[in-house]
């Protein structure tokens, strides 16, 4: 994978870009790019991820949680970290109104774990997810992907807030409780993974995908969780040797399963290496960047050829591919 490849698709990249068409493709996904590949384009992407951070709850939004984690990696990794304190102010004030305008709109327990009402918020087509209807409030399913990314940011806005020397306690609270209901409602120690949680009927989904594996990337689970989700990882999707990084299972895909996605295999990669898991997580790097430097960089790859299917040279798959390939 050529890093040369990595910088040309994020420099054709506007940093005041159109909307984003999936749910991570958030100009704080570029901001991290451009920290690696050009950091003369971030303040184009730290002005826009300004405008895009919600005001208010909007529930036809498919918009992920993911700016106050994605935003302290970009802060960790910046040379010129002073420049940015001004822009992580305002940054953090709107994260911090926005995930509390969540947690009153759209949590339906109280328990600081938010539901979803449309399945284009996760941005994965598993379709028996949502066969069933919601409620007559609306309410559908707790998604282990949109409340890890929601505790991760969470966290990251703790760090901030003490760098900008803030009041904690709530966000602390926050923090700490809806670790604790991930891992009372979601958690299913049968089989080692975490699962949807279905408010109509009470009870966790028997589906088991993807989703299930990246609350790692929150460091929800317990060391002894994370070593039974890795332990499903291996004997799961990993027992055959095929193009099988992040496979995500999908009744709407014509071989049975979506997309080898670049987002899921990132967060995952991340979630590994906070518990030490080296050599899976290099498993993780080494397949995605083979498939980048076989087929071109693509936002996803078809899970049995690994052919590029969608997004070539798109300036978001190019970031999260410059992350994995100088981290």
């Amino acid at each position: 994978m050529s890093h040369k490849l990595i910088v040309q698709a994020m420099a054709a990249s506007d940093p005041a870009p159109e909307p984003p068409g999936r749910p991570w493709q958030s100009a704080v996904v570029l901001a991290l790019g451009a920290v690696h590949a050009d950091p003369s384009l971030l303040p184009g992407y730290c002005h826009k991820l300004l405008e895009e951070i919600p005001v208010a709850y909007n529930p036809d939004s498919i918009i992920l949680p993911l700016h106050g984690g994605m935003l302290m990696r970009v802060y960790s990794l910046a040379k010129s970290k002073k420049a940015l304190l001004p822009f992580l102010h305002q940054a953090y004030e709107r994260l911090l109104a926005y995930h509390r305008n969540l947690y009153e709109a759209c949590d339906p327990l109280e328990t600081f774990l938010i539901d979803n009402n449309h399945p284009r918020q996760l941005g994965w087509p598993y379709s028996e997810l949502w066969q069933s209807q919601p409620d007559q409030s609306g309410r559908q399913r707790i998604d282990p992907i949109y409340n890890t990314l929601l505790i991760w940011s969470n966290e990251a806005l703790i760090k901030l807030g003490h760098l900008l020397k803030q009041d904690l306690t709530e966000l602390i609270q926050w923090h700490e409780l809806a670790i604790y209901a991930m891992n009372e409602y979601l958690w299913n120690a049968d089989s080692g993974l975490y699962r949807p949680y279905d408010l109509r009927r009470a009870a966790q989904t028997p589906l088991t995908y993807l989703g299930g594996l990246l609350p790692m990337l929150g460091e929800i689970p317990t060391q002894e969780q994370a070593e039974r989700l890795l332990t499903y990882l291996e004997t799961g999707p990993w027992r055959d040797e095929t193009f099988q990084a992040a496979v995500v299972p999908g009744a709407e895909s014509p071989t049975g399963f979506t997309a080898i996605d670049l987002f899921s295999n990132w967060m995952l990669y991340q979630g590994l290496l906070r518990y030490d898991m080296f050599e899976a997580a290099a498993r993780i790097k080494k397949d995605t960047l083979a498939l980048a430097a076989d087929q071109g960089i693509y936002e996803c790859y078809h899970p049995i050829s690994g052919e590029g299917l969608r997004g070539y040279c798109s300036p978001f798959a190019a970031a999260l591919l410059s992350d994995l390939l100088l981290r």
